[in-house]
C-alpha cells in the first residue's frame, strides 16, 4: 500500500476541515481498561 506521512497528511488535507472551527476539534471515548496492564483505553476522534 501507500505510505502516508500522518503530519504532512494532517496539515495539508485534514486542516482545511476546521479552518473556521474555533474549538473543539477531538472527541474522546473511553474504551475501560487494557487486559494485561489495565490501562485506559480511548478512541481519539477529530469531529
Amino acid at each position: 500500500g501507500k505510505r502516508v506521512n500522518t503530519v504532512n497528511y494532517l496539515f495539508s488535507d485534514v486542516a482545511d476541515r476546521y479552518v473556521g472551527r474555533s474549538g473543539g476539534y477531538t472527541r474522546i471515548v473511553p474504551l475501560g481498561a487494557r487486559r494485561g496492564d489495565a490501562a485506559e483505553m480511548v478512541l481519539l476522534e477529530l469531529v
